[in-house]
């Protein structure tokens, strides 16, 4: 009688809140339940979930396939272990133990991107931006505050754009969104507000800076770090910074002519980038 009710005990596998997670994970990672049960066959992994399922102080697994084409998780976010696939977040929403009774509103899942610039780019662009600066969000508070929010909002935004700029070895010119609405406007003619004009002053004294600093690169910058760079070295130094010197010209262009047009252009091509995704900067 003991022997049947021990073997009506179901699996750590049947469990309602691990086929949950796995659920979620197949569908995400885009992989087939086989390749799960191999992975929660393993008693180590059959561990590292149930201490987290279990147990308040663990907040967080990442899963990901290794370049074994293996299931793996982890407790911490390791982008050297990723390989040609994003990652998995499985997420607590508050600090406890997970529950058959609350698994499907206690956990969050996420993806993790090969590059975490260019989510943290996605994620200011589609979720911050919009949000923070909405005006429909600013019900309520004093003008100095949402003015200030949107502001910082705007910087946030500008410098992730210039770091992702760097990153690809390019200059990138942010443009204030405030900068849009000049549209036909002149500035003697009394339609541009004090915000549009100190956006203006800001991204031009911005602009100056970045350029200054490119123009200050020498190639000798290798050789005073005690580096011995070879003519190749050279060469690339200065492919580069031509290319670069084009991009920044071209922005600059892009930026008169949408301006002279006064058809408002600018706003245009700032709310197509933002709708794509991108960081509203002028595309090249």
């Amino acid at each position: 009688m003991a022997d049947d009710e021990e073997e009506q005990v179901p699996s750590f596998a049947e469990d309602e809140r691990v086929q949950f997670v796995a659920n979620k994970l197949c569908q995400s990672l885009k992989v087939k339940s086989e390749k799960w049960d191999r992975y929660i066959a393993l008693e180590e992994n059959q561990t590292l979930l149930n201490d987290f399922l279990e147990r308040d102080t663990n907040r967080m697994l990442v899963f990901y396939i290794t370049s074994a084409g293996l299931l793996a998780a982890s407790r911490e976010v390791n982008l050297r272990c990723y390989c040609k696939h994003r990652g998995v977040y499985v997420l607590k929403k508050r600090a406890g133990c997970i529950h058959s009774d609350n698994y499907k509103t206690s956990l969050l899942f996420g993806t993790v991107s090969l590059s975490l610039l260019e989510q943290v780019s996605s994620t200011v662009e589609k979720i911050f931006v919009p949000v923070l600066s909405n005006r429909r969000n600013h019900q309520g508070w004093p003008n100095f505050t949402s003015q200030d929010v949107s502001r910082h909002v705007e910087s946030l935004r500008n410098r992730v754009s210039v770091v992702e700029g760097q990153r690809s070895g390019r200059t990138t010119l942010p443009i204030p969104t405030a900068t849009a609405r000049i549209g036909g406007a002149q500035p003697d003619s009394g339609n541009v507000d004090r915000t549009v004009i100190h956006a203006t002053e800001s991204m031009v004294i911005s602009w100056a800076h970045q350029i200054r600093d490119v123009l200050k690169e020498d190639s000798a910058g290798l050789l005073l770090e005690g580096f011995n760079p070879g003519p190749s070295a050279e060469l690339d130094f200065w492919s580069s910074r031509r290319e670069n010197l084009l991009s920044i010209h071209t922005q600059v262009s892009l930026v008169g002519l949408s301006r002279r047009s006064g058809d408002g252009q600018l706003g245009k091509q700032g709310g197509r980038e933002r709708a794509s995704g991108g960081t509203g900067t002028v595309p090249l």
